[in-house]
């Protein structure tokens, strides 16, 4: 894959841009690297108790904004209320606060980061991503513990914004580094982060162009009526004239986004245009694509349905680009009609096994169907597992867990102290063992700790690559933290990794290290109260991880290939938690996945010594971070 040249996205700020940051104690320090690593951007630091890893140094002081920025906790004093008697500094809202800055302010010390995005635009982008999506988990976990839902999204963006935290600061007309054509967002202060799209409350981004205002990139998210079902074009209509509840109550007038857009059309620049969709699996929320660059060929002024006057402008997609919006549309036809995607080899591989057929398309040579194995959707394991009569442990919640954990409740304490997925069933932290609620469980089958075995939920097509066998991927867009499936077939007991039996098994799960992808998916929101808690992990694997064969028996994750650039990650999941319990491998998307995009993970995650390991296979993955080398 080849790199593309960008210009180094300005990370300086103005006044206006950032407000004043509280100070931090004076002995606060990260882990500076000797050197500079583009895909390592965000650097743990080392609590007490533990060693310093080589060529990291602890001479770099770093002021960070604590989580009180979001949420307005900045040391107010106590005041009084006409009328009203005087608010208590100690309030349970006040001490909430404090424990959230505890909880964060080590987290933020963790997410310093590079000033430069260097070679690596992408990779930057993806690790101010990847950084914003973790912080906001965290930020959700807390807030919904308490019943509310204050925007976490919006407060993270503020205290990545506090802390210069960001990348291509500078507005700029034409494509963003790092932001690529088909990329997906869940929440308009992704596109903030990133540069792609700079005012989350308004549709229309625009720029000074000398003494001029020039349009350079729009948001579709259906509040007005803008005819955007078309690929390569779209009517999009102006700002201005809507009420509160979104309604038009007056005419729009030729100002702010609505004159950017009309001097664009005269100037003829390029506008990224930003389209959206329903997510299909959480009501009531969006998911927006970035369908790349357009230019505004005509303008107009029409009466609305409710007869005020709007301004449209007609948009035109640039020749040459890759395909965005397009392949949603494809996908959707799809899904609702599955002969037309084409000549398919077999219309679903899991024979009725899964709820939603898997597809199987050959569009590259003469390979048959791959059956040559017994699609199944449940592990094959040994003798060394629970007994059948053995009851085990499990939590006494009454209909659902609760999620802050509290002492009651076995299966949150069992993770610490808190449930590891989100109410929308979106994994919120990677732990070194993740404890679902199973059958010793009183709860029902609704509660948010109960995800992995529900089955899978995506339209999956088994594809042949050009070079690298059968892969995978989905007609569905993927959210990041979302379970994709597990590794199922065949339980391997006492294995030597180096046997012949495992050399020649192409089909074996073998791995002993989660990938760097995994171990940083927590950074952001790895707490750290008082310097207690260990947020530098070099080593997670705390329990034995399980080898599992699916060359005779399987599922779609047999067809998942290697990369050193996964969108996947493992994690170890186990239900109940008597002695001897089965422990599961599960599949969660490490970031944002367009549909038709394949599906990987790093099969072994170590980089130390892959080329000398038996066994060991050229790496065809084409990531620029390839090892050149795998197994």
């Amino acid at each position: 894959m080849e790199t593309k040249k960008s210009m180094i996205p300005l990370l300086a700020a103005s006044p206006e841009e950032i407000q004043e940051a509280l100070p931090v104690p004076s002995d606060l320090y990260i882990l500076a690297p000797s050197h500079t690593d583009p895909f390592d951007p965000v650097v743990p630091a080392i609590p007490p108790g533990y060693d310093v890893p080589p060529g990291f140094n602890m001479e770099v002081p770093i002021d960070a904004t604590p989580i009180s920025f979001a949420f307005g906790e900045q040391n107010k004093p106590g005041r009084v209320r006409k009328g009203k008697t005087p608010i208590s500094d100690e309030t349970t809202a006040t001490k909430k606060a404090k424990l959230m800055v505890r909880s964060l302010r080590g987290d933020l010390a963790l997410l310093a980061s590079s000033s430069n995005a260097g070679p690596q635009p992408r990779a930057h982008a993806e690790a101010i991503l990847a950084t914003f999506d973790a912080l906001r988990r965290r930020l959700e976990q807390i807030i919904k513990a308490d019943g509310v839902n204050n925007r976490p999204d919006m407060k993270a963006e503020m205290i990545m914004k506090a802390n210069g935290l960001m990348a291509n600061r500078m507005k700029r007309v034409g494509s963003v580094p790092g932001v690529e054509v088909g990329d997906i967002f869940y929440f308009r202060m992704e596109m903030c982060v990133v540069g792609l799209h700079s005012r989350p409350m308004e549709g229309i981004d625009y720029m000074k162009d000398g003494t001029n205002r020039i349009a350079i990139a729009i948001v579709s998210s259906g509040r007005y009526d803008n005819e955007d079902d078309d690929v390569g074009k779209m009517v999009y209509t102006g700002q201005g004239g809507n009420g509160r509840k979104k309604e038009q109550i007056g005419d729009q007038k030729l100002e702010r986004g609505n004159y950017a857009m009309e001097q664009s059309k005269i100037g003829e620049n390029l506008i990224r245009v930003i389209r959206s969709r329903k997510d299909p699996f959480i009501r009531g929320n969006k998911i927006y694509i970035y369908d790349g660059l357009y230019k505004i060929k005509k303008s107009k002024t029409k009466n609305s349905k409710l007869g005020f006057k709007t301004f449209n402008f007609k948009l035109v997609r640039e020749e040459g680009q890759p395909d965005g919006f397009a392949i949603w549309k494809m996908t959707e036809k799809w899904k609702k009609e599955p002969a037309s995607r084409g000549k398919v080899l077999t219309s679903d591989l899991s024979t009725g096994v899964e709820s939603i057929p898997v597809t199987v398309m050959n569009e590259v040579d003469d390979e048959p169907t791959p059956n040559n194995f017994l699609y199944v959707t449940t592990i094959a394991h040994g003798q060394n597992l629970r007994a059948k009569d053995q009851v085990p442990a499990g939590c006494q919640c009454k209909k659902l867990c609760i999620p802050t954990g509290a002492a009651d409740c076995y299966c949150a304490s069992e993770n610490g102290g808190w449930l590891p997925y989100s109410s929308s069933g979106l994994l919120t932290k990677r732990l070194p063992l993740l404890y679902e609620c199973g059958s010793g469980c009183v709860c029902t089958v609704n509660c948010q700790n109960r995800v992995t075995h529900r089955g899978v939920k995506l339209h999956f097509e088994v594809f042949r690559t050009e070079n690298r066998g059968w892969g995978l991927r989905s007609w569905d867009p993927i959210r990041a933290g979302s379970f994709v499936c597990e590794f199922v077939g065949e339980y391997l007991e006492n294995p030597c990794p180096d046997s012949k039996e495992l050399v020649l098994n192409e089909y074996v799960f073998c791995a002993t290290h989660p990938g760097e992808k995994a171990v940083k998916w927590n950074l952001g929101m790895e707490l750290a109260t008082e310097g207690q808690e260990k947020c530098y992990e070099p080593e997670l694997i705390l329990v034995p991880v399980p080898m599992i064969s699916s060359k005779e028996i399987g599922n779609v994750s047999r067809f998942i290939n290697h990369s050193c650039d996964p969108n996947l990650f493992w994690q170890l999941v186990r239900y109940g938690h008597g002695d001897g319990q089965y422990t599961g491998v599960m599949f969660f998307a490490t970031k944002h996945i367009p549909p038709m995009t394949e599906l990987t993970y790093d099969y072994n995650g170590n980089t130390d010594g892959r080329r000398g390991r038996v066994g060991a296979k050229q790496c065809l993955c084409g990531a620029p971070n390839c090892q050149g080398y795998f197994g």
